[in-house]
């Protein structure tokens, strides 16, 4: 049986991480069943150019890379903020976009799907902190159950929206707001002992195993699926700066690139590029005097040049590193085959 909700560490070695097969919020209504998680990881952007073959052009792109802390993004980030700092910008309330984001994976079901399978998600810690507090939620009316359920139990509903407040509204990352809630009806609801929260995954499963309600929880096709393995360590494992230089060899730095209003992410171009190329901040070099991958032939891309479709960075919810994260509508019930009628009881 492999779910869960406490927290998540891994230490695979391997790595492949594809943004393109990963599942992030869309605008409006998400609706997900949440199987496994979190795996908290920090994600570094770069701003990179890669030669169309077919245009015959740059092509600007957006490399996420899972990244460890002190890492290669950390360091330009940092010298992102000297350079600014150093050209008289008001930096006390400055994040760099090099700057990695915190990030929390989840293996779920996306009811948006065209079939059911499992898939990561990643969530900011917004969403990830409302959904720790859901399952956590004591029933004000009777505190010694859960006012609703663990989150593998029930569909959540995760909104994602831009904020009808002014201020955060024009705040870097546009204001993007989140909610999330259980789907109604939730036919767990006030029913689980408080107790069933503190408990570890594995005694979760021991104690639903015994009870038989693996069948109420999920359709068989779900609990089937449930019960595959799942390899998340390529979206967790946290990659060391040789590891990403080596994948951006034929990468350059894209001084171009642009934030979320549309401006330049990097206002300071050449100093920026200045201290790129004479620099060395730590990265692996090919000899004493040639940077290799990052540093080396660090280019002002052509007018031609294509931009991305989407921001480096384009949520407003960048987490701190000095911030602690301490863990512990739509009605769909046709959809899922249960019966909702169906009394379930949780044994202490």
């Amino acid at each position: 049986m492999n779910l869960g909700t406490s927290e998540k560490r891994h230490d695979s070695e391997l790595n492949n991480y594809d943004k393109t097969d990963i599942v992030y919020l869309k605008d409006g209504m998400n609706i997900h069943r949440v199987i496994q998680g979190p795996f908290p990881i920090r994600i570094g952007f770069y701003p990179g150019l890669i030669f169309d073959e077919d245009k015959q052009e740059d092509r600007a792109i957006n490399m996420p890379f899972c990244v460890p802390k002190n890492s290669m993004f950390d360091k330009l980030a940092s010298l992102d903020l000297k350079i600014r700092k150093e050209l008289g910008e008001d930096v006390s309330k400055f994040k760099s976009p090099l700057k990695p984001i915190q990030r929390f994976a989840y293996i779920i079901f996306d009811r948006a799907g065209d079939e059911l399978k499992k898939q990561v998600a990643m969530y900011p810690w917004s969403v990830a902190d409302k959904l720790r507090k859901l399952q956590v939620q004591t029933d004000p009316l009777n505190p010694e159950k859960l006012k609703n359920c663990l989150l593998f139990m029930q569909d959540v509903c995760i909104t994602r929206g831009k904020s009808n407040n002014p201020a955060k509204a024009s705040a870097p990352g546009g204001g993007i707001e989140y909610d999330a809630s259980f789907i109604t009806p939730n036919r767990f609801e006030s029913k689980m002992p408080i107790s069933y929260s503190n408990m570890t995954d594995e005694d979760i499963i021991e104690k639903f195993t015994a009870q038989g309600l693996w069948e109420s929880i999920f359709t068989p096709e779900e609990l089937k699926l449930v019960n595959e393995p799942f390899d998340i360590a390529p979206y967790i494992h946290a990659l060391e700066d040789e590891e990403i230089l080596e994948k951006l060899e034929d990468v350059k730095f894209n001084i171009e690139a642009k934030a979320y209003n549309g401006g330049s992410l990097f206002p300071a171009k050449q100093e920026f590029l200045r201290a790129l190329q004479s620099i060395d901040y730590g990265f692996a070099l090919s000899s004493v005097d040639q940077p290799a991958g990052l540093l080396n032939d660090v280019p002002v891309p052509s007018e031609t040049a294509t931009t991305v479709d989407e921001p480096i960075i384009n949520e407003g919810d960048i987490v701190d590193e000095s911030d602690e994260v301490n863990w512990s509508q739509s009605d769909t019930k046709e959809d899922l085959g249960f019966d909702f009628g169906k009394d379930i009881e949780f044994k202490e």
